[in-house]
């Protein structure tokens, strides 16, 4: 993971395991608590992975969930998130 609480990119590597539905990828904040919770917004940043979606599906003032959307596939998943405050 290289970044910050504004801005960051990080790597998921799947195995291969089987893999449940829809699982979760929890970002704490390293620089401590937001003043209220951040609108936090993330895509995929690589090509080779399956397609499947993933939603942000909680922002917090201290932690970010991203829900990938299906059964992921052994590889390797990029995301980069951008957050900013309100």
């Amino acid at each position: 993971m290289v970044g910050t609480d504004l801005a960051t990119t990080f790597t998921v590597s799947a195995g291969t395991a089987s893999f449940g539905a829809n699982p979760t990828v929890s970002l704490t904040f390293k620089n401590g608590t937001w003043t209220n919770n951040p609108i936090c917004l993330a895509n995929r940043g690589d090509a080779t992975a399956p397609t499947t979606g993933f939603a942000t599906t909680t922002s917090t003032a201290t932690t970010m969930v991203l829900t990938f959307q299906g059964t992921p596939q052994s590889g390797t998943y990029i995301f980069n998130v951008g957050c900013t405050g309100r």
